[in-house]
């Protein structure tokens, strides 16, 4: 049996070297060529005429870096907030059909308008606004938000708080930040802290109290705690109540100070810019008080806060008469 299978190995081995060999005297006629077919090949080295099959592998030289022509972005972009207007004028508007008296800031004779396109018109009984804005204008070397105030918060009013709608959404937003309101959470810890928030919280704290008629509570925990239905009510007429410019730089102070009894207290005419200031920086005051003051950080945020409350102020207490009240 063994002696079969050995033969049956030995057949088959024979027939693939069989295989093999005749495979291997064809594998020449497979790698001839024939003349004509040699000469349809493309050259390597193509005549200028003739498209080239391959590129050369040498490495170009590189060139040192040309200087760009093109204007950078941040040059483009100032170049194009510069100042484009010679004249800022202010005209008063009397009443019409469509809309009520009102003054128009000129630039060139032309309107100025909101960013939504809206023509800004500051009431008739604010001329003190429209002379600010007008100001600013004059004054205006390059188009920046920080230099325009005045202009940036009647345009919120026009744009963004006329519509009933849009004004609801924001007063629910603002009536937020009294329930964590910065002045109701005191330490007891440490001492500097401590004696601020005497000094500058708790008569502003008395004075909503009794100015509204409400219960403010105050707390040392920062979980759990809620004012009540009745307060929320009593602040959320109060809102309600504010005319759209009043609205937005009651909106502007609420940012401003993370605080919502501020703003309320420098609208009402209760506190000073200076005061309002004082109150909304309680925690860093203790902090300079024991650590120092960190030069181009803690002076920077003290002049940009009373920048930004003192357009607060002006553009909401406006009398009739054009004076602040």
């Amino acid at each position: 049996m063994s002696l079969r299978r050995c033969i049956n190995c030995a057949t088959s081995l024979a027939g693939d070297f069989t295989k093999s060999r005749t495979a291997f005297q064809r594998l020449p006629q497979q790698l001839t060529l024939s003349t004509s077919q040699f000469t349809r090949l493309p050259t390597l080295c193509p005549s200028p005429n003739r498209p080239r099959l391959f590129t050369t592998c040498i490495p170009k030289p590189s060139l040192p870096p040309q200087p760009s022509s093109k204007e950078p972005a941040t040059s483009k972009a100032e170049r194009t907030l510069k100042r484009f207007w010679k004249k800022v004028s202010v005209k008063f508007n009397p009443p019409s059909a469509e809309v009520q008296p009102h003054y128009t800031v000129l630039l060139d004779n032309r309107p100025l308008k909101t960013p939504g396109g809206s023509i800004l018109r500051v009431p008739h009984d604010r001329p003190l606004l429209a002379s600010l804005i007008s100001h600013e204008w004059n004054e205006a070397k390059v188009l920046k938000p920080h230099t325009l105030p005045f202009t940036s918060l009647t345009a919120r009013a026009i744009d963004g708080l006329t519509l009933e709608e849009d004004r609801k959404k924001v007063c629910s937003d603002l009536l937020k930040y009294f329930q964590t309101d910065t002045i109701c959470f005191h330490e007891d810890h440490p001492p500097a802290l401590v004696r601020l928030q005497k000094e500058r919280w708790d008569p502003l704290l008395d004075w909503i109290r009794n100015e509204f008629k409400v219960q403010v509570k105050t707390f040392q925990d920062l979980l759990g705690n809620n004012q009540t239905l009745e307060t929320l009510e009593v602040f959320s007429k109060h809102l309600s109540n504010l005319h759209p410019i009043d609205l937005a730089a009651f909106e502007r102070g609420v940012l401003t100070t993370k605080s919502f009894m501020i703003p309320v207290a420098l609208l009402s005419g209760h506190l000073t810019v200076e005061q309002a200031a004082q109150a909304a920086e309680v925690e860093v005051a203790s902090q300079i008080e024991r650590w120092g003051e960190v030069e181009d950080s803690h002076d920077v945020d003290h002049a940009d806060l009373r920048r930004q409350l003192g357009s607060v102020s002006c553009a909401s207490k406006v009398g009739k008469s054009g004076t602040v009240v």
